[in-house]
Formats: C-alpha cells, structure tokens, sequence
C-alpha cells in the first residue's frame, strides 16, 4: 500500500538547534549513505521518495531562510 508522507520542514538534521552548514553536511552525508549524524526521521528532506541532491538542494534552502519544499 502507497501511502504519501508530507516532507519534513525541521531543517536542524543534526538536533543542535541551530540551522547552518552542519545540517547541510549532515544532509550530503546521508545521500552518501551515512545517516549517522542525522536526527530526523527520514533523510528524504523534499519528500519526493528519492535520496538524492535535490534533498540537499532543498535543506539548503531552508537553512538559506527559504521557503520548506
């Protein structure tokens, strides 16, 4: 059964309450494969069922002020 699940607007991937480089990082390490660092439920930050840059493109923008994917 598919079920769509909304993306997650929390862009803090590291949980040090602080939006900044870290979580972008942390963001490029998950699409690497490490999700060590990353707090969060799901490392597909845009929800788009793909792991991938796009999902660093959009914590970046997050993090940059920007608008949630």
């Amino acid at each position: 059964m598919w079920i769509w699940h909304p993306p997650s607007c929390d862009a803090d991937l590291n949980c040090d309450f602080a939006l900044d480089g870290f979580d972008v990082e942390v963001q490029e390490k998950a699409v690497g494969g490490d999700t060590s660092d990353y707090c969060q439920a799901d490392p597909d930050f845009n929800g788009d069922f793909a792991l991938d840059g796009f999902d660093v493109e959009a914590v970046e923008l997050v993090v940059g002020g920007g608008p949630c994917p």
